[in-house]
């Protein structure tokens, strides 16, 4: 395996569990001044051991909440209400309509502890919330 690099920087686990993707292409390496680097022959190379790095990032989940009335603004703003005391990393995506037709992931994330769990079961009820 070969890795060409112009700069190496250490990413924290915090760095890594709030970096976002922004959309931008990646700009194309630049080249040496003096051109590809070449290794001799018959020149033994030291390996380097192989690091196994797993930083103590959770896993990701999914906060599904159910509206079966999109039309019910009163609901819709108790939602709001109660994931603005939840602020986290996981994505809460609503579903809409009794035939669960429409999904909308919305722009905020939250903390899916069971104490957002147990408040959004009070408010919209036990089978209007699962977490995957």
């Amino acid at each position: 395996m070969k890795v060409i690099a112009d700069e190496v920087n250490i990413v924290t686990d915090k760095e890594l569990m709030e970096y976002e993707s922004t959309g931008r292409a990646m700009k194309a390496p630049k080249a040496r001044p003096g051109g590809p680097v070449t290794v001799k022959k018959n020149v033994a190379l030291t390996a380097t051991p192989t690091v196994s790095y797993k930083p103590d990032v959770p896993v990701l989940r999914k906060l599904f909440v159910h509206i079966k009335d999109p039309e019910d603004a009163e609901r819709l703003m108790r939602l709001k209400d109660v994931c603005a005391k939840h602020p986290g990393t996981s994505d809460i995506v609503l579903v809409l309509g009794a035939e669960k037709k429409s999904a909308i992931k919305l722009p905020f994330r939250v903390e899916d502890n069971q104490s957002l769990i147990d408040e959004l079961v009070r408010q919209l009820g036990e089978d209007c919330v699962v977490v995957k």
